[in-house]
């Protein structure tokens, strides 16, 4: 287990400058780093569970905007225009993913974060959510679980290069 961050976070001198009243409070505390793991694992899981709460709210919110407020606006053509939901929904991912070129981090790319070969960037990770919620919202097959992860592995990727 790499656990080099844990020195910065016990050092005199902070690693990132907002977390000096977190350094002079470990310096003064002086905890085990079992204890400092442990408050890690929870902050992180704590942190991962209120993304999946956002992320499915997110999804809900979709849901009812495209089967509701979008469904009612095209039913006056058909019923067949219910087809056209799934369709909007790709093209709002389709000018998304025009509009953001690096759509978000896959698995290689957070392997390289944590190798250290390469940055992690917060924007793409909230980009990649939104884009999966309006996928999930408009009526696409997308799992729930890819996301979920790999939100829980990008906090702990930024914890870890803080």
């Amino acid at each position: 287990m790499n656990l080099t961050f844990l020195r910065g976070l016990t050092q005199s001198e902070p690693a990132h400058p907002s977390s000096s009243r977190l350094a002079h409070l470990l310096d003064r505390l002086q905890p085990s780093p079992e204890t400092l793991v442990l408050l890690l694992a929870v902050f992180i899981g704590t942190g991962a569970g209120a993304g999946v709460v956002l992320f499915r709210a997110l999804i809900q919110l979709m849901h009812r905007l495209m089967f509701g407020e979008v469904s009612s606006l095209l039913s006056a053509w058909g019923h067949w225009t219910l087809a056209l939901i799934p369709l909007l929904g790709g093209m709002m991912i389709g000018l998304l993913r025009w509009r953001m070129q690096d759509f978000g981090p896959g698995l290689a790319t957070l392997m390289e974060v944590v190798q250290g070969k390469r940055e992690l960037v917060l924007l793409n990770p909230i980009t990649k959510m939104s884009a999966a919620s309006i996928s999930l919202g408009s009526g696409a097959s997308l799992g729930r679980k890819g996301q979920v992860w790999k939100l829980g592995l990008t906090l702990a990727c930024y914890w870890d290069r803080r």
